[in-house]
């Protein structure tokens, strides 16, 4: 698994997130104080909100990603 922490600063850039992570074949979450979503959820990216860091976790061995 490889996390890395974000911040999405407009509503915008979790659409392009979320569109980019789809392509993969691996799980995405999005984790926010307790709260864990779905990263290729658009419904529950947007629910983590903006202006604040967001852990990203790609459940992936490949270190390429």
């Amino acid at each position: 698994m490889k996390t890395e922490t974000i911040i999405f600063h407009s509503p915008e850039e979790i659409v392009q997130f979320v569109e980019s992570v789809q392509k993969y074949d691996f799980d995405v979450d999005l984790k926010y104080g307790h709260i864990v979503v779905d990263g290729k959820s658009l419904l529950g990216a947007l629910a983590v909100g903006t202006n604040h860091k967001v852990e990203v976790c790609m459940h992936t061995g490949d270190s390429a990603v």
